[in-house]
């Protein structure tokens, strides 16, 4: 009795132990395995080619170029009369360029000797800008270039009728020279400016006239 009394007690909670196992495997018998989907690895954003984008810069930098050399304006052919004064025989010739577009003179300081014939130019080649039009006015002293500056305006060719102007140059538009040509005065310090409007004020030099060369006879 003892025996049959054990083994039935070990077969029972073996049952025990199993019912668990049993429902849990019918509880999922008729649902369908879930599995987490891979998740695609991130993409950038499509990029666009490099040749494109050269081409593209290509296209844009040549279209700007084009624009600039249509609106640069076509220099003007010399008159007679400047002709005339490029052609004129002189013991000096002082070239007084403008900056490139900008409201400047490259040079500030000209000389050549008092009583010599001197041809003064006012080089503006280097301009493309419409409102870069240039002169050189030489005045007998500094006190003169406020005056004559603030004068200029509104008046013909931007020159006043001021007995301190000295020499003067046409004006010269972008891509122009032009010239003058006239005997230097006694040995001193020129002031010269820019009368075209508003150019005065930044665009000042000096013509300097030493001392004549004295020419001594070998003979």
């Amino acid at each position: 009795m003892d025996v049959l009394r054990g083994r039935g007690e070990r077969e029972g909670a073996r049952a025990r132990t199993s019912r668990p196992a049993q429902r849990a495997q019918s509880a999922g018998a008729g649902r369908p395995e879930q599995t987490v989907p891979d998740r695609p690895a991130p993409t950038e954003p499509p990029r666009p080619a490099r040749a494109a984008r050269a081409g593209w810069w290509r296209t844009v930098g040549g279209a700007a170029l084009l624009l600039l050399a249509a609106c640069a304006p076509e220099p003007r052919e010399p008159s007679p009369e400047q002709q005339a004064v490029f052609a004129q025989p002189v013991d000096a010739e002082l070239v007084v360029p403008a900056e490139r577009n900008a409201l400047a003179y490259t040079v500030t300081r000209v000389e050549a000797p008092a009583g010599a014939t001197v041809r003064l130019v006012m080089d503006n080649t280097a301009s493309t800008s419409l409102a870069m039009i240039h002169n050189v006015v030489v005045v007998a002293d500094s006190a003169a270039v406020e005056r004559v500056g603030e004068a200029a305006a509104g008046v013909r060719d931007d020159v006043p009728l001021d007995e301190a102007v000295l020499v003067l140059t046409p004006l010269a538009g972008p891509g122009e020279r032009t010239a003058v040509v006239f005997t230097m005065p006694p040995p001193g310090e020129y002031p010269f400016i820019c009368t075209y409007p508003g150019h005065y004020r930044f665009m000042q030099g000096v013509l300097v006239s030493t001392p004549p060369e004295v020419r001594r006879d070998t003979g």
